[in-house]
């Protein structure tokens, strides 16, 4: 037992060294880029800048022309305050708070910037994360430790470690969430049983410290309070628990739940002081969010392009583990599998399900520790049995790990793509321990560069269908030449506005689309400030594009001309999000508008 012991702690310790080669010593170009930014920005512009609202423009425009963080400076949205609110929580940089502060210190030494994005900065956070890292991983082997004994509690670990996902995401992301989150439901998972087992003032204020910090790093995460609410309490029942909760500690309900509230309210606080309210929604994106009536369970867990049990198949056998863990630890189980399915059914609502940049799903990577819960008592139940069932089983278990090695391993020399995968590329780089370009066309389109070169291509693309919008028109509405059309002027600035669903302009994933309108103007064009707009909705605008008139020096005044443009669709949030075309005018002189067309074309195999 104390070899068994030893040998774990032995483990992590390797794992953070290990962690510490793959991410220190290799430090990536852009540490503290991308949505790392949005996290990180609070440090700078409050210890630095003193502008956490972001009132002075030129501070990001100086980061940016020195660092580079990423292609637009999505990470924050303007308030109706005036302040320029950041979207992102504020949990990370709380953690990374003491790592910023020696940097800060040392950097004018070291003879770096005191600019909160130097080398310096990027090693401290770097750093950081490793630690917290290493302590998620060491608390969830005290926690499995306790319930399963330390080999069961190694086993479990290394299987999850390296038979999914889970190393190559700590290898490759650390200034995302989902790894701290990790750490911080280990944590918590320790300090529940810790409670539960013997009740304390000063363990309840922890956990429901951890609890409210869990929700300051990702605010969906609340749902981690299932499993101290439903965890079994001695003999009690559920009921009986909660009874013996109210008469006999309700003192320490009431510490735990102001912990929790005091590590959460500083998420209230920005808001209110520099959004105007409370409750804000930062995230401000028409086109991406949470949309619970409208989860993606089946391509989160099955889909070629980023599923779950396709790329971590060692999680199917995990989950099965549910079975034995409910069988012996019932009342532990049932707490954990509502975590669970509930977290599951949250994680895919949301429209990106795909949740790019990361090798496999990393939307789960936080619930790994209740996973890694259902592993170890697989891996209990199998020591259990005789070695014609045994033997089969663990078979099976090698080469679901060996695979997750090799997928790893694609993902390091960027086989895989993190966001485009398609059934056709599985399987041609299924055996490939080498990039090969040319096998990148098997993928879905990419939506980052414009590929409208494809729409010529006979090969890949045909006409889907053609579909002609009629004006709202009127007889006082009449062209110059007599032609019954739409006039946009300073009265009348908008078209009525051609709405077609997505899934009626394609049955793939995406449609090229071109679209055509007539218009006249008395005017030459180079003077025309009116536009084509073309649009998907959904609560607001998303994938927007806007076709300046002016644009098209060709077009000749006092007669029709064709106004053609490609616009590709975006990610539809729901098959039945509406494309609208209209004509917009924002100034100068008038114009009359005339047939709206819009052309679908599909890939050919997206027909199949």
């Amino acid at each position: 037992m104390r070899n068994s012991r030893f040998i774990g702690r032995i483990a992590v310790l390797l794992f953070g060294l290990f962690l510490t080669q793959r991410v220190v010593v290799q430090r990536p170009d852009n540490a503290l880029g991308w949505d790392g930014f949005g996290y990180w920005l609070y440090l700078p512009l409050t210890i630095v800048h003193n502008d956490l609202g972001m009132q002075d423009p030129t501070i990001i425009e100086g980061i940016f022309k020195t660092y580079d963080p990423s292609g637009t400076f999505y990470q924050a949205h303007k308030a109706p305050t005036g302040n320029t609110v950041i979207r992102y929580t504020p949990g990370l940089a709380f953690i990374h708070l003491p790592g910023f502060l020696i940097a800060h210190a040392l950097a004018e030494p070291l003879g770096s910037p005191t600019d909160g994005f130097s080398t310096p900065y990027q090693y401290s956070a770097l750093i950081t994360y490793v630690l917290v890292m290493v302590f998620g991983v060491w608390m969830l082997r005290k926690v499995l430790d306790e319930l399963f004994g330390p080999t069961i509690a190694l086993a479990a670990l290394l299987l999850i470690l390296v038979g999914t996902n889970l190393l190559v995401y700590f290898e490759t992301n650390p200034m995302m969430t989902h790894g701290y989150s990790f750490a911080l439901l280990s944590l918590l998972l320790w300090l529940n049983m810790k409670w539960h087992k013997d009740p304390r003032l000063r363990t309840a204020i922890a956990l429901g410290a951890v609890l409210g910090f869990i929700v300051l790093v990702r605010p969906t995460d609340a749902i981690v309070a299932l499993i101290p609410l439903l965890w079994p309490l001695r003999d009690h029942d559920l009921p009986g628990k909660f009874r013996a909760v109210i008469s006999q500690y309700r003192a320490q309900l009431f510490g735990g739940a102001m912990a929790a509230l005091v590590a959460v309210s500083p998420l209230f606080i920005y808001w209110k002081v520099y959004a105007g309210s409370f409750f804000w929604d930062s995230y401000q994106n028409p086109g991406e969010g949470l949309d619970l009536f409208y989860p993606h369970i089946h391509n989160f867990l099955f889909s070629f392009r980023k599923g779950w049990l396709l790329y971590s198949p060692l999680i199917a056998l995990a989950l099965l583990g549910f079975i034995p863990l409910w069988r012996r630890h019932r009342r532990i189980a049932h707490a954990l599998l509502w975590f669970f399915c509930i977290e599951l059914y949250v994680v895919s609502s949301w429209t990106a399900w795909w949740y790019p940049g990361s090798f496999g799903q990393r939307g789960m990577i936080q619930a790994y520790p209740v996973v890694t819960f259902a592993l170890a008592a697989g891996i209990e139940w199998l020591m259990q049995q005789r070695a014609m069932i045994a033997m089969p089983i663990a078979s099976l278990s090698t080469v679901l790990v060996a695979l997750s090695l090799h997928q790893s391993h694609q993902s390091r020399w960027g086989i895989w793509d993190h966001s485009r995968g398609t059934c056709a590329h599985y399987k041609a780089v299924f055996f490939d321990t080498r990039q090969d370009r040319a096998k990148k066309r098997l993928l879905s389109i990419d939506r980052s560069t414009d590929d409208s070169g494809a729409f010529h291509d006979p090969e890949r693309y045909m006409v889907y269908k053609t579909e002609v919008g009629a004006l709202d028109l009127s007889a006082e509405r009449i062209a110059p030449d007599g032609r019954p059309a739409f006039l946009i002027n300073d009265r009348t600035p908008f078209t009525p506005a051609m709405e077609i669903p997505f899934e009626t302009l394609t049955p793939s994933d995406h449609a090229w689309l071109k679209v055509s309108a007539q218009v006249w103007c008395d005017s030459p064009f180079v003077q025309c400030n009116s536009v084509l707009v073309a649009t998907f909705d959904h609560n607001g605008n998303y994938g927007y594009s806007a076709e300046e008139l002016s644009a098209h020096s060709d077009m000749k005044p006092g007669q029709w001309n064709t106004v053609e443009f490609l616009y590709l669709t975006p990610e539809p949030r729901r098959p039945w999000d509406n494309f609208r075309l209209y004509g917009w005018y924002r100034g100068g002189p008038a114009v009359w508008v005339d047939d709206l067309r819009v052309t679908s074309l599909v890939r050919k195999e997206g027909l199949k």
